[in-house]
């Protein structure tokens, strides 16, 4: 499930931007920690009176080693450039990034009801994972579909079949669910959820996973992408 609260009912815009990316290192050595940052979308969400930002991006480990998020900085702008507000609650999905790979930027904010956000300068610190690596899990057929839930409601879920390929019981794996508008490509929500010891996949065996997406009813599905990773992030141990 997302880790950040979201509005359950969206009367929301997505914004035009200025975007402006700050690509800072860390431990830069042998090119670790470099990347890029793209389809950047900064969406801002009003119910009922209250105003929410969200940004979502795609970030890309240009360099040659494992990378995650050090501490980072998203500055929300306004029309004339100056800075409405920070987000430094950011999250990369997977949390380890590895080389050559495309991963994925959330971060979310409560905003003020004179706070009018147009865009976007990200200042993100990425550094050489040395102590984690990440493992991608089998993900196929990620779908959108409506169904009624056990309320006899209507619900708009996101769904894939996860499949595990190795030759033991995958436990302690995480699936992200990742939505975009089909005309744009930009990205206009992200959910995660974690499966811990209580789930066990068996080898060679799949399953059915879905997030449910608080929708109207009404929506067109048929308007959105749907991409969904897999993965597990485990321990790697410490230097010599």
């Amino acid at each position: 499930m997302n880790p950040i609260p979201k509005s359950v009912y969206i009367i929301g815009f997505i914004v035009g931007l200025i975007i402006v990316c700050t690509c800072s290192l860390g431990n830069a050595e042998g090119g670790a920690g470099l990347y890029t940052i793209q389809n950047e979308n900064l969406v801002v969400e009003d119910s009922y009176g209250m105003k929410s930002a969200f940004v979502y991006a795609e970030i890309v480990n240009t360099g040659d080693a494992n990378i995650e998020l050090d501490d980072s900085v998203i500055e929300l702008l306004g029309e004339d450039g100056s800075t409405v507000t920070n987000i430094t609650s950011i999250r990369m999905y997977p949390d380890v990034l590895e080389s050559g790979k495309t991963g994925y930027l959330y971060a979310y904010k409560d905003l003020e009801s004179d706070e009018d956000p147009t865009g976007l300068k990200f200042n993100i610190r990425a550094m050489n994972s040395k102590h984690y690596k990440v493992e991608a899990r089998k993900t196929e057929n990620p779908r959108i579909v409506k169904d009624t839930a056990g309320y006899g409601m209507e619900s708009v879920y996101m769904e894939a079949t996860l499949s595990n390929d190795q030759d033991y019981t995958l436990y302690n794996f995480s699936v992200c669910f990742i939505l975009k508008d089909k005309e744009t490509g930009k990205i206009v929500e992200i959910d995660e959820r974690s499966y811990m010891d209580s789930i066990g996949i068996l080898p060679g065996s799949s399953v059915s996973v879905r997030q449910e997406k608080y929708l109207n009813k009404d929506i067109d599905i048929e308007k959105y992408d749907l991409e969904v990773i897999a993965f597990t992030v485990s321990f790697a141990g410490f230097d010599d």
